[in-house]
Order: structure tokens, then C-alpha cells, then sequence
């Protein structure tokens, strides 16, 4: 034989399923060495007279997996100094869920030494036998000491091999429980395919740990029910699709901060929307949100960030925190009563999470509109007194703004006009109207307007751009259009 690593399958622990080529290949080895002595056809290896050493040792001393395959994969290696082949037989197939054959695979490649693979047949062909399912279509089998990125088994129905005590049972729990319900049906099966060790147990998700466990156990998880076409559920799990390998290549591209201008115009949208009173458009306007709260969501439930059940949690916990009037014991007559309760809990949450005394102010974001920021200063600073007390006060300021404003020199100007916009938005408040709708308002008011007088212009043949004080249409004859408009209510 050459020099040079065979690696032997030794199936998945009945003797009958040794095939006839690795059972020669066991034979004709000069120095064979198996991962473990933790599976059932060692006992008949041992009947046959087979010499044989294990790595088991490695597993007593080594502190994690990782460790324990890499001393395992570097001690196979070693040997081929004293022996032209080395023989290393491991459970089931070389191939699958196979770290140390995965290791040596890379050392011999770097050192040009021959490997050469005998298959043996796979616990997880035996598996697929005893669940009769179809492995084409979906199953995936995952390492419970090596789980991959949830993003590649969250739902789906899963095969989690390698659950050989308590406590990889334990963290293989508490991965499958931030997806799956604690209710979720399972079955640990233990030495399937074993004549006299077989045993399938099927219990809910919560109790996987409570189990007995051995070298030969392995978990089967079905998927997640599929949720009806229009739930949140289904568009959370469109959106994981487009996202996932195979999905759609503008989507996986996308993070938070390239996605901050579109979740912003899609907000404006429903504005757009509400003030447009139409219905039809405010729900698929509101859809384009949702979609842009459930893609930020996504992105950071990729990289274990949080969740929507986190995103959920958080906004139920505070709805309720928030309104202990309805949800507690707190008294709140009127609306005022409820806004100032509001702001002190928010006062107090922040004052947990940050050792400095909190501003009232300063959880309003600075990238806010300037109506709508100047708007929320205002209330915030009302709800704690700091207001007027009379809409006639507020007029006298707007006007001593105005005042200012005519009386400026030119470095002034700016902070003057400033100081009316923010007099003005305060008045704006005392009638009970929203400075930033009404601002637009006027703008939709003017764009017709301004349109009306283009298509009258465009009818007598004029191009806008014709406008001059000597062109025979004049600024008096602009406004008679605009006057027009102004009376058919445009």
C-alpha cells in the first residue's frame, strides 16, 4: 500500500452494515487507528481480532471540540513518520459531520500526502430510513457541537447529530429555542438502525435536556408549521428567504444604512396617504413600512443582534409600562394627566439606562424635520409647565419676532427669521394644528395653483421660460391666472 491516510466509515453502529470494502480495508491495515471506541462495532471489531488503538484519550483531556480535533487530526498525522499508511476509522460516513477527516483532508493536501476515502453507509441514511422522509427536499442535517448560522436552519426541519450528553443537549435547546416554541414536537433518536439499542422518545422542545444521552443520539426537529399566506410570520420568513443564499441579490446587499433613505420615503408616503384620505393607498403605503421594519430586523437577526419576537417583546413591555392606567392601579382623569405620567416613566427608563441626570428633551432625535422637532420641543416643555398661558401671549411673540426680524442687520437675519419660525410653530400648537401639515399644505396649495397657470400660459402658446418683464404677458397678467385659480378652488 502507499504511503498515505485511508480513512474507513465504519457506518452507523450495526456490524451488518459494515460493507465488505471497509471491512478489507480494516483488515489490511498495519496500524488502524478509530476516533472512538464510543460506538457498537467496535465490540465486533475487537471479535475478529482486528488491533486497533482509539482517540479517546484526547477527549478525557482536552478542554472543547475544537481542541480535542485538532490533537486528534495532528496525532493521525504524526504517525505516518513511523508507519507508509495510516488507517483511521470513524463513525458512519468519512464525509458527513466529520471534523477531524475534514482537518487531516487540509494536512494532507499542504504535505502531499495520499488520502484515500473507503465510504461507509451514514447514520443519517439510516435516520432518513426510519423517519421516511426525503432528504432532496429539505432536511438539514446540522453538528450539534458545530451549529451553523441560524439564518441556514431557523424553521426549517432539521436533523441535529452528535447530542451525546446533557449538557450539548442543553445549548442545542436554547439555539432551537429562539426559533422554535418551547411546544415544539420532537424525537431524540438514539442508535437507530441498532438491533437492541434502538430508541425514539418523542417530547416537546422545552424538555430536550431532561433526556439520557449517548455517543449514538441524535434529534429530529420538524419545521416550523407554514403560516398562512398574510401573516407576519409568512412576510418575516419572505423576507429571511430573499435575504438567504439563493435569494435576491438587492436585498442581501442591503444594511441599515443604506436602507435609512428608503425607510424615510416610505414614511413620507404615508403621510402622503393619510392626507390624501385615501384608504387604499394609506394600506399599501403602511405595507412599505412594515417592509422596511421587518428588513432592518432581519439584518440584525443575521448577525444574533435581535429578533421580531425581540422587537415585539420590547414594544409590548413598554405599551404596558407606559399605561398604568389602564394595565395597573395609576389614575389618569384626562389626556393631560395620561402625556405627563407618560413622560415621567419615560424620565425614569432613561435615568435607569444612563448614570447622568436625563434631559427632557433629549431623547428627541436631531435628524427630525425642524417644524415637527420644533413642534415636539414645545410639547415636551409644556407638559412639564414651561408654556404659556394665554394664545394672546403667543400672538404678542409672534409679532415681536416680526418686529426683530425687520429690525436685523444682516448677520442677524437668519437667527431672527429662525426665532419667527419657532414663534410661529408655537402658535401653530395653541390652535391645535400640525405646523408641519399645514406648511404642506399650502405648499400642495401653491404647486396647483402654479400648475393651473402653466396650462393656461401653455394654451396661448408661451414657454415658461419666456417669462421677462418685457414678454407681453406680465407679472399683473400672472397673477389675474393665479386669482383664477385661487376661484376655481385650486
Amino acid at each position: 500500500m502507499n504511503k498515505g491516510l485511508v480513512i474507513i466509515g465504519l457506518g452507523p453502529g450495526d456490524p451488518l452494515d459494515l460493507t465488505p470494502r471497509a471491512m478489507q480495508a480494516l483488515v489490511a491495515s498495519e496500524c488502524l487507528v478509530l476516533r472512538t471506541a464510543q460506538h457498537p462495532v467496535v465490540d465486533y471489531l475487537a471479535r475478529t481480532d482486528i488491533e486497533f488503538t482509539t482517540c479517546d484519550q484526547f477527549y478525557e483531556d482536552g478542554k472543547h471540540f475544537e481542541e480535542v480535533y485538532q490533537q486528534i487530526s495532528n496525532y493521525i498525522f504524526s504517525l505516518l513518520k513511523d508507519y507508509p499508511a495510516v488507517s483511521y476509522a470513524v463513525p458512519g460516513h468519512p464525509l458527513i459531520l466529520e471534523k477531524t477527516v475534514q482537518l487531516l483532508r487540509e494536512k494532507a493536501a499542504e504535505s502531499d500526502v495520499g488520502v484515500q476515502l473507503v465510504a461507509g453507509l451514514s447514520a443519517l441514511d439510516v435516520i432518513y430510513a426510519y423517519l421516511k422522509c426525503d432528504p432532496g427536499k429539505g432536511i438539514i442535517p446540522v453538528d450539534a457541537l458545530d451549529l451553523p448560522d441560524r439564518s441556514i436552519w431557523a424553521g426549517k426541519e432539521l436533523l441535529v447529530t452528535q447530542v451525546y450528553s446533557k449538557l450539548s443537549a442543553g445549548d442545542v435547546k436554547l439555539s432551537l429555542l429562539e426559533v422554535y416554541p418551547p411546544e415544539h414536537p420532537i424525537k431524540v433518536l438514539q442508535a437507530i438502525g441498532v438491533a437492541d439499542l434502538e430508541k425514539v422518545t418523542e417530547i416537546p422542545l422545552y424538555q430536550l435536556d431532561w433526556q439520557e444521552f449517548d455517543h449514538l443520539t441524535s434529534v429530529y426537529v420538524p419545521s416550523l408549521p407554514v403560516a398562512k399566506d398574510n401573516s407576519l410570520a409568512k412576510f418575516i420568513d419572505v423576507i429571511a428567504t430573499l435575504r438567504a443564499p439563493g435569494g435576491c441579490p438587492w436585498d442581501q446587499e442591503q444594511t441599515h444604512q443604506s436602507l435609512k433613505e428608503n425607510f424615510l420615503e416610505e414614511t413620507y408616503e404615508v403621510l402622503e396617504a393619510i392626507e390624501a384620505e385615501d384608504p387604499d393607498m394609506l394600506c399599501e403605503e403602511l405595507g412599505d413600512v412594515l417592509l422596511q421594519i421587518v428588513l432592518h430586523t432581519q439584518i440584525a437577526a443575521e448577525v444574533e443582534q435581535f429578533t421580531m419576537e425581540d422587537v415585539l417583546a420590547g414594544i409590548i413591555a413598554k405599551m404596558v409600562r407606559r399605561h398604568p392606567h389602564v394595565f395597573g392601579d395609576h389614575q389618569a382623569d384626562d389626556k393631560k394627566a395620561v402625556l405627563a405620567n407618560w413622560e415621567q416613566i419615560k424620565m425614569a427608563e432613561k435615568a435607569l439606562r444612563s448614570p447622568e441626570a436625563p434631559s427632557l428633551l433629549g431623547n428627541i432625535p436631531p435628524i427630525l424635520p425642524a417644524l415637527m422637532q420644533a413642534t415636539k420641543v414645545q410639547t415636551k416643555a409644556a407638559r412639564v409647565g414651561f408654556d404659556w398661558d394665554d394664545i394672546a401671549d403667543v400672538w404678542a411673540k409672534v409679532h415681536e419676532e416680526i418686529v426683530e426680524l425687520k429690525e436685523a442687520s444682516a448677520p442677524e437675519i437668519e437667527g431672527e427669521l429662525g426665532d419667527v419660525l419657532f414663534a410661529t410653530v408655537n402658535l401653530a400648537r395653541f390652535l391645535n394644528v400640525s405646523s408641519e401639515t399645514a406648511l404642506l399644505k399650502s405648499i400642495q396649495k401653491f404647486r396647483r395653483r402654479f400648475n393651473y397657470i402653466e396650462q393656461q400660459v401653455a394654451k396661448e402658446g408661451k414657454e415658461f421660460s419666456d417669462f421677462k418683464p418685457k414678454d407681453t404677458m406680465t407679472i399683473e397678467e400672472l397673477d389675474v391666472l393665479w386669482e383664477e385659480a385661487k376661484q376655481n378652488k385650486l
